[in-house]
This record gives C-alpha cells, structure tokens and sequence, in this order.
C-alpha cells in the first residue's frame, strides 16, 4: 500500500499506483477501498476487509479466487474484478457497482462442484463431504476432479488455498 493512497491495499505495487493513478480521488476517498486477492490472503480480512467502512472491492487473478469469494462472501456484498479488465470495464463496474459482470471464469462450475468446494473449505475429508452431502465417496472424488480441471489447478493440493480463505473469513 502507498501511504498517498489510503483506499489502496495491495501487494503489487506497480498495480496500486496504476489504480490510483486511474481512479479519481473523489470516487475513492471514503467511498471504496480496493484489495488484490493477495493481500487479503497474506493480512486477512479482519486486518483489511473488516478494517474499512468503505465498500470494498477485491481485484482477483483465478477462478479459484473467485469461487471461493463467492462462496464466503455472500452476504458481505462484495464487488469482484479481474485484474486484467480493461480500465473502461474496471471503471464502470466501480460507477454502477456491478456484480454479475465483473468477472467471468473460464469455466462455470455445477451445484454439486460448489458444494464439494464449500465442504473441502471447511477441511472436510472426502467421507465427511459425502456424508454430509449423502453422496458416495466416488462421486465426491469425481466431483473434487472436475473442480481441478475446470479450475486449471496443477494437482488437488492447489485446493488448500480454499482453506486458507475459509480461515479468513470464519
């Protein structure tokens, strides 16, 4: 973060004074505060999203990111953008404080895959997912699969980031 620009959290340095150079100060200044999904991860939310009365905006590079956010942040009303949007699409996303079209995976995700990601969040084994979702255990490892495919994760251990933000949120 820049000690000039207080409403931006970010551990890329180069992307925060990028930001505050494109975003106007009145817009910023106690109206929203812009995260990357990297800070949150390293200063958690209490120290960063909880911190600020500001709306807060999270600026995410992965689906993986994105899915989790989803999941934990439901009701906090969070706005989530690619960090390689276009700066018009970053503009009017923050302006009219869009949340369907601000970030779009690559591959979307069915029901039964966010609620195996919901339950390995949790730090579920793969038989306490499929007791809790009543499923047999194949179909949760089928489903923790697809996750990984879909997700472009380079093996099942990448799913521990989920865990990581479960922690911060909980």
């Amino acid at each position: 973060m820049n000690s000039n620009n207080e409403f931006i959290f970010c551990n890329d340095k180069f992307f925060a004074i990028g930001l505050a150079e494109v975003i106007p100060s009145g817009l910023a200044h106690g109206t929203f505060a812009f995260f990357d999904n990297e800070y949150i991860l390293k200063h958690g939310v209490k120290d960063s999203i909880h911190a600020t009365s500001s709306q807060s905006i999270i600026f995410i590079d992965n689906d993986l990111d994105y899915y989790a956010l989803q999941i934990l942040a439901r009701d906090i009303g969070l706005l989530l953008i690619n960090k390689k949007a276009k700066l018009s699409d970053i503009l009017t996303s923050i302006l009219l404080f869009e949340k369907k079209e601000c970030y779009k995976a690559r591959l979307s995700l069915s029901q039964c895959e966010l609620q195996v990601m919901e339950c390995l969040m949790q730090g579920n084994s793969v038989d306490e997912t499929a007791e809790k979702l009543k499923k047999n255990g194949k179909t949760i490892y089928s489903h923790r699969n697809a996750i990984i495919k879909k997700l472009e994760l380079q093996n099942r251990n990448a799913l521990y980031r989920l865990q990581r933000w479960f922690s911060l949120f909980k």
